[in-house]
């Protein structure tokens, strides 16, 4: 029979907040790559198809970088212990507004569909490059 000793609080406390740091700098780091990469996409949107699919890159890109920083909150919120099943339900029905709202844009103001999508992709291309930097580089992700 093996004896397990119980953690050190203050070990555990450390790493917690080690952990957390490195959140958020990770997290300042992505949304760095998505002004970066949105920048880069408006340029090339403008120059390539005009001011109606800048605009719709526009457009995607903004609510792809306002979901990412709400599901930042919604985790940190959830992680501290700040949100119950109430505030959970509140956080999941305002990105389905925000899906909802995106959907009516496009209807209404019939925006380039395909630059919308590029620039929806920049929360996912952020975070793809701030992982291959991680493993290329070697630096400390969470």
């Amino acid at each position: 029979m093996t004896t397990t000793t119980p953690p050190d609080p203050a070990a555990a406390a450390a790493a917690i907040a080690t952990a957390r740091e490195k959140h958020v700098q990770t997290v300042a780091r992505i949304k760095k790559s998505q002004y970066i990469l949105t920048a880069a996409g408006l340029a090339g949107w403008f120059a390539s198809a005009g001011v109606q699919a800048g605009a719709s890159f526009a457009v995607g890109a903004l609510v792809s970088i306002v979901s990412f920083t709400l599901l930042d909150r919604l985790t940190a919120a959830v992680a501290g212990g700040a949100v119950s099943g109430p505030g959970l339900a509140a956080s999941a029905l305002r990105i389905l507004l925000i899906g909802g709202l995106l959907f009516g844009i496009l209807q209404v103001y019939k925006l380039h569909a395909i630059a919308v999508g590029t620039g929806l992709l920049i929360t996912v291309a952020a975070i793809t490059w701030e992982n291959l930097r991680g493993t290329l580089w070697n630096t400390n992700l969470v």
